[in-house]
């Protein structure tokens, strides 16, 4: 879920924010200090894929309206 928030977030600036906040926080109840570490192994495969997708998400993102207030 965190996963997911967070690229959402990335296409849709201040949209999920809340929500990728707070699946954070829960995750950082659950794993603390092992949360860095659990992030790595879990998700380092999509990351490769997802890297270039990304970033062409971040530049589109940037030039569209946001759910930000303005």
């Amino acid at each position: 879920m965190w996963y997911a928030l967070a690229g959402a977030e990335i296409r849709h600036p201040g949209c999920f924010t809340g929500l990728l906040e707070a699946a954070h926080d829960a995750l950082r109840v659950r794993f603390g200090n092992r949360l860095a570490a659990f992030v790595e192994e879990r998700f380092r495969d999509l990351r490769r894929v997802d890297a270039a997708e990304d970033a062409h998400a971040n530049a589109i993102a940037a030039s569209e309206a946001s759910c930000e207030d303005p």
